[in-house]
This record gives structure tokens, C-alpha cells and sequence, in this order.
């Protein structure tokens, strides 16, 4: 049977017209009038403690985030945030601090899955920026994007939040800062939208020039663990290369990928992490190649051991039972010999990683943000217990 031209262009011109109703039917969210109107809206979760951080020469020094070793620790530090959050929410105009505090807990949220949370203080931050630069607010990619898409999702809005993710980010993740890049690629792999996850994990390809360059190396450990899972164990080999070339000594690698900054002892500690672990990744898939990979649906019942060093080079042992061919339990916990001193900036994923792994019976899981090695130490310990249990 033959086709037409004109049937052909009918076909075309009709898939154009479906596709850009598709566009318009999408519709944003009515951002906040107002940061007055925002800060009544604000809704916590309800394990929020009441905790003061602490205080030298009347200034508020609450801790840091990622310092947090436990998932306990870590609520601990948000509730001092939000303690500040509401103690000054009347003068925040008149504290140079209040903004940091807003973005901060909007971006860290995230891991602790405050996402309400974290969505309203991410659409306020946009009303306030507008209103220190006496503008009007009007929607677009910024760096509260990510947040407010992740947030959406999670809540339960996914429509909501593939739109937004189309209109507003899709276009500009050449922009996006690393620590929200592999969330929206585990986000695009959960709803099925595979090329979608790859085109923002090959970012991590792309580190030259990059403002946060040096960043991208953390996101590559989470492509190497998305591209494990789909089998594209030449991609692993070929992330691994783009960094691993660049050599062991961080102060080789310092001047390619953190040239607009002063060479920091944090760099030093998290490239040395990073080019251990991406190691691991390409022996993984080598081994892959090689016939011998991780099989989730014939798994071995037992109880399996293995370790990966972490960010302070001191490694994370893992433990891994697996039961009825699932997995059941997954310890983590890092023990300290001579020298060695405990991750500084794990964020919790000692409790964070083992549930969210065993919970979804998948090695493929998102990590926490801004603990990224952390993350990895495990999820590759885990990794390896896996690979031994499908032998």
C-alpha cells in the first residue's frame, strides 16, 4: 500500500500540534505574591526538635549539615535551622543571614525527605530574590528549580513535576549544579524516561569549564551505579577514563576541574575518594564484561562482608543478608585504626543508604546529596556483597 506525501505531512504536522497542546497544557504553579504571603505558609515535619543551636557573642552558630553521622544527627541540625527560620521570620528582611538559612534548608531537606518543606522554601527564595533586586517575579530556570521538581515528585505530583522538569529544566541542564543533577536522573528513571537519564548523566562527560567542575566527579560515581544497573558497562569504563586520566595526585586533577578556586584540603580528600571509588566501578564492569555481574533475581541466601574506602579514606564496612533470594538487611558502620579518623561529611548515610537500598531491593539508588562518596562507599560495598551472592 502506498503512502501519500500528503498523508505523510498530515501525520506530521498532527503529531506537532499534539505535542505542542501537550506543552501548553501544563501550567505553573501561582508563585507567592509576596515573602510575607510565603512565610505563613510554612509547614514542618513532624519529627522537628526543639533545639537552640548554639551562641558566641550573641551570634547563632548552628552546625553543618553534613557533618551529621546519623540520620538522627542530621534531623538534630535541621530543627536548629528551622529554629532560626522561625525565630527571625519577622525581621528576616533586616538579617543578612536569613537567606543562606532559607536556601540551605531548601537544598539539604532533601535527603531528609522534608519535601513540602523544602518546596515551599525553595518558591519563597525565588520571590525573595526578586524583591531584594526590586523586580518582578517571573517564572524561570534558576537554582531553585531542581528543588522545587524533586520536592513535587515526591510529594506525590509527578505530572506536575514532569511538566515542570519539561518546561523549566529540561532545556537547561547544561546550568544545573551537580548536587541536583542525579536526583532528576534517578526521578527520570523511575518514571521510565531512560534517554532522558542519560543525557543528564553524560554531563559528568562534559567538565570543562564548568563552574562547578569539580563537583561533576561525585556525579559520575552515581552514573557509573545508574549505567551498572542498565547494563552499559562501556559507558562505565568510558566515565571512569574521562576522570581517572586526569591522575591519582589531586593536585593533577585540581587545576582541570576546580581552576577558579584556591586547591582546599576538601578537594584533596574528595578526589582521592573519588578516584578510588570510580576504580572500583570499572573493575566492576570489566568484571561484567567478563561474563561475571550482579543478577537481583537469583541471588544466593547468606550473609555477605565487603568495605570501600570513603571520604576520609577510612572505609565503610557493609554487611548485606540476603533472605529468600531478596535482600533483608544491609548494615554500614566504619571502624577507626591508627590514623584513621570517621567521615566528616556523611549526611546521615550510614542509616540513610542501608535502608533505602533494602527497602527498594536495588543496589541503583539515589545518594544523598553533598555526601556523595559517602553514599558510594556504600552502595559499592554493597555492590560487591551482591556480585558475590549471584556466583
Amino acid at each position: 500500500m502506498k503512502i501519500s506525501k500528503i498523508t505523510v505531512l498530515f501525520f506530521i504536522l498532527l503529531s506537532i500540534l499534539v505535542s505542542c497542546e501537550s506543552r501548553e497544557a501544563f501550567i505553573l504553579e501561582e508563585p507567592f505574591h509576596s515573602s510575607e504571603e510565603a512565610l505563613k505558609t510554612f509547614s514542618y515535619p513532624d519529627w522537628i526538635e526543639d533545639i537552640t543551636p548554639k551562641i558566641e557573642d550573641g551570634v547563632y552558630y548552628p552546625n553543618i549539615y553534613e557533618r551529621a553521622y546519623t540520620l538522627s544527627d542530621a534531623r538534630k541540625i535541621y530543627s536548629e535551622y528551622i529554629y532560626l527560620i522561625e525565630k527571625y521570620k519577622d525581621t528576616y528582611k533586616e538579617n543578612d543571614n536569613y537567606y543562606g538559612w532559607l536556601k540551605y534548608t531548601a537544598t539539604m531537606g532533601l535527603n531528609l525527605e522534608a519535601y513540602e518543606t523544602s518546596d515551599t522554601l525553595a518558591r519563597t527564595i525565588e520571590v525573595l530574590r526578586c524583591e531584594r533586586k526590586n523586580k518582578k517575579y517571573e517564572s524561570s530556570f534558576n537554582d531553585m528549580s531542581p528543588i522545587i521538581c524533586i520536592s513535587k515528585y515526591y510529594m506525590g505530583n509527578k505530572e506536575y513535576a514532569m511538566g515542570f522538569y519539561d518546561s523549566m529544566i529540561k532545556d537547561n541542564i547544561d546550568k544545573l549544579n551537580p548536587f541536583m543533577l542525579h536526583s532528576l536522573a534517578y526521578i527520570m528513571h523511575l518514571e521510565k524516561r531512560e534517554d532522558e537519564a542519560r543525557r543528564l548523566y553524560d554531563e559528568v562527560l562534559v567538565y570543562q569549564d564548568k563552574k562547578y567542575a569539580n563537583r561533576l566527579v561525585t556525579s559520575a560515581l552515581e552514573a557509573c551505579s545508574y549505567y551498572y544497573k542498565m547494563g552499559d558497562y562501556d559507558k562505565i569504563i568510558e566515565i571512569s577514563d574521562t576522570y581517572l586520566s586526569l591522575g591519582e595526585d589531586p593536585e593533577d586533577a585540581y587545576p582541570h576541574l576546580y581552576a577558579d578556586k584556591k586547591y582546599s584540603k576538601h578537594f584533596r580528600e574528595n578526589w582521592m575518594a573519588s578516584y578510588k571509588q570510580l576504580t572500583r566501578y570499572k573493575g566492576l564492569a570489566k568484571k561484567a564484561k567478563d561474563g561475571h555481574f550482579i543478577e537481583m533475581t537469583s541471588l544466593s541466601d547468606g550473609i555477605y562482608k565487603s568495605l570501600c574506602t570513603s571520604y576520609k579514606g577510612s572505609p565503610f564496612h557493609v554487611v548485606v543478608i540476603i533472605k529468600d533470594h531478596k535482600i533483608d538487611l544491609i548494615e554500614a558502620f566504619q571502624t577507626v585504626e591508627g590514623d584513621e579518623v570517621l567521615d566528616d561529611r556523611p549526611f546521615g548515610a550510614v542509616d540513610i543508604m542501608p535502608k533505602k537500598i533494602a527497602d527498594r531491593n536495588d543496589y541503583y539508588v539515589d545518594a544523598i546529596s553533598s555526601a556523595t562518596v559517602s553514599s558510594n562507599s556504600i552502595k559499592l560495598g554493597v555492590m560487591d556483597c551482591l556480585l558475590e551472592a549471584s556466583e
